[in-house]
């Protein structure tokens, strides 16, 4: 976003940190009962603050694939060279752009936004996040999502080309909406700008059924 840069950032750019975030925000504005949409690393803080959000209506996660203890990462990602530059503090121009091509199908015009939004990022953020992925510091999520209470909706771009799909057909969730994945066409790790209308109609149907 626009916020401030943090005054302690090894605190706060860390797994456990943006979740201490995310909570107080929650508690802050009372939204225990929303809808939780996570993309990407937002769906892995998610998985990791569903814990405490036991009044929640449902969740949505996407471009998140829930990290197994231990993590076995080239089961869950794709070997994609621009994976790096997520966690890289100083970008240039050239990673910049190579970075936002990862988020969207290959060889396809990178949204403006995603390219601001990387520029805009503090650059220190992208090095203590990395530095603080470390199976230690991770929590089972593959354990997470298959013990859920609530509904959760899983959607994944069809050319994703940094989450491997076949690996979410693969876990057993039983509160998974509709009993599948929802793969959403003509997208990459980024559905809800590279195909907005499919993904729309897919949340609405999602938050229609479990908010009524």
């Amino acid at each position: 976003g626009i916020s401030d840069a943090s005054k302690e950032p090894e605190k706060t750019y860390s797994v456990d940190g943006f979740v201490e975030v995310l909570l107080e925000f929650i508690d802050q504005l009372n939204l225990h009962d929303a809808l939780f949409i996570g993309h990407s690393m937002g769906g892995h803080l998610l998985l990791s603050a569903s814990t405490k959000l036991n009044s929640a209506s449902g969740f949505v996660i996407f471009g998140t694939p829930p990290l197994g203890s231990p993590p076995d990462m080239g089961k869950y990602f794709l070997p994609n060279p621009n994976m790096l530059l997520a966690y890289k503090s100083d970008l240039d121009r050239e990673e910049i752009n190579s970075l936002g091509s990862a988020y969207v199908q290959e060889d396809k015009t990178v949204p403006e936004t995603i390219i601001n939004d990387i520029a805009r990022a503090h650059g220190a953020m992208r090095g203590y996040i990395g530095a603080s992925m470390i199976p230690e510091n991770l929590p089972n999520e593959v354990a997470i999502i298959e013990s859920f209470k609530k509904p959760i909706a899983i959607f994944h771009g069809v050319d994703d080309q940094l989450v491997n799909g076949d690996y979410l057909k693969e876990l057993n969730i039983p509160k998974l909406w509709q009993n599948e994945i929802q793969f959403i066409p003509n997208s990459g790790h980024s559905p809800q700008l590279e195909n907005p209308e499919h993904f729309n109609r897919k949340l609405i149907d999602f938050t229609s059924q479990i908010l009524n």
